[in-house]
């Protein structure tokens, strides 16, 4: 598992809601799921420490794993995350 590049981070920042780019879940580092809108840093850190230790989540019901995400947060954010398993 590899994580994306800073300057990916940086983009996304820079960018804002102006441009849509799904993140993906799987391998994006705390820092990149945390600029997504409905994730905050502590959100992230259990993204990444569930998948950590459970494995890729391979769709957005997987998210539910997640302690503090239920169906209706799911959904705020899932759309803008891609669940590939491959980089």
């Amino acid at each position: 598992k590899e994580a994306l590049a800073a300057s990916d981070v940086t983009k996304r920042q820079a960018l804002g809601p102006w441009l849509f780019l799904p993140i993906p879940v799987n391998f994006a580092d705390e820092e990149l799921l945390a600029t997504i809108s409905g994730i905050g840093p502590k959100m992230a850190g259990r993204i990444v420490t569930t998948r950590e230790a459970k494995g890729f989540f391979a769709r957005p019901q997987d998210l539910l794993a997640v302690p503090g995400i239920g169906p209706s947060r799911m959904k705020t954010f899932a759309a803008h995350l891609s669940f590939s398993l491959s980089q």
